[in-house]
């Protein structure tokens, strides 16, 4: 199962969820990266995380204005402060790198209680950045803010005890902890809930929740979950069947660049299932889902049987021209559980 490297993000908006994720017609496989959540009131991101503004507006004076202010706050005890200043030595914005002084300030916050710098250590103990990786140590601080009732903390939480890192492996307690997590709205966990409804793990296999989470998730714009939200329709799992849904949602995932979407859309523009048939739009996706690795040669070569040497250019034009339009959900996942097969 295809795992995607994991990396930190810079900052991220706290009034929004942090996250994970995994599947398509196969069992779950996850999408990965770790979110440090951000302290900030719950504003615009323009004045939530003045350090995202400021940046973006390229003002590295006011940025380094900006850490003084928080290094001040935080010296004075602000806990809000003490995890931004964290996230600043961590990313090396405004002050050079030093992962072990981000640890150090996420630490003194999360002892105030701060369940962001408690989430944010917990990251740092899971990943082993600024301390030794400790999966048990993580635990222990996405507990503290899971029992605050905090979402990311309790994805995290799930993802540790699907994965058995630090607590025994545990589905059941992974779906507990996911379910919370996806009532306060965080995508990821809407995702991995319906996964576990779809096949069963932890929780009886119940296509129709497993739609209802999914499509919650896919409504946030997950293209794993959009891809997923398409298959459902397309074989009436949970859902009526309807190809024109399915046909929509795989549209969905491809134009975020998801290669087992794009082959999907392959079969539904060459058959005309859900969507006006097209060989010059099923040759285009081959293109583009053959380029990421997928074995599409027979169909492309199938298709090219069939269109014109005009046609063939015009479809390798468009998708050399072809820019992925991600619509993730805020905040950047977690590597997600191997569910096996």
């Amino acid at each position: 199962m295809r795992v995607i490297r994991q990396a930190f993000a810079a900052l991220a908006n706290p009034k929004l969820p942090s996250t994970m994720s995994g599947m398509s017609e196969e069992m779950p496989r996850g999408a990965t990266t770790q979110s440090l959540q951000h302290s900030g009131k719950s504003v615009p991101e323009s004045k939530a995380n003045p350090l995202v503004a400021e940046t973006a507006a390229g003002a590295p004076d006011a940025l380094v204005e900006t850490v003084s202010r928080w290094r001040e706050a935080a010296e004075r005890g602000s806990a809000e402060a003490q995890n931004n200043l964290a996230l600043c030595h961590l990313n090396g914005a405004g002050v050079p790198k030093d992962e072990a002084a981000a640890v150090r300030w996420f630490r003194k916050a999360a002892e105030q209680g701060d369940v962001r710098a408690q989430t944010n250590l917990g990251l740092c103990y899971e990943s082993g950045r600024g301390v030794p990786k400790d999966p048990a140590k993580a635990v222990k601080r996405f507990k503290e803010a899971a029992g605050q009732d905090y979402a990311p903390a309790q994805f995290y939480l799930g993802f540790c005890h699907a994965r058995g890192d630090g607590v025994p492996k545990d589905y059941g307690a992974a779906g507990g902890w996911w379910r919370k997590a996806a009532e306060q709205g965080h995508a990821y966990a809407e995702y991995n809930l319906g996964i576990c409804f779809r096949f069963g793990k932890g929780v009886p296999k119940d296509p129709a929740e497993a739609a209802l989470w999914l499509q919650k998730a896919a409504k946030q714009g997950l293209a794993e979950a959009q891809e997923n939200v398409g298959d459902c329709f397309q074989e009436g799992l949970g859902v009526p069947k309807n190809e024109a849904e399915a046909a929509r949602w795989h549209l969905k995932a491809a134009k975020q660049g998801r290669a087992t979407a794009q082959a999907k859309l392959v079969d539904h523009y060459t058959a005309g299932t859900g969507i006006a048939q097209s060989r010059l739009e099923a040759y285009k996706w081959a293109c583009l889902a053959s380029a990421q690795g997928l074995p599409l040669a027979a169909k492309i070569a199938d298709l090219e049987k069939k269109l014109s040497v005009a046609q063939i250019d015009e479809g390798k034009r468009l998708a050399a021209e072809f820019k992925p339009r991600p619509t993730p959900p805020p905040g950047a996942p977690l590597s997600a559980p191997d569910f096996g097969a």
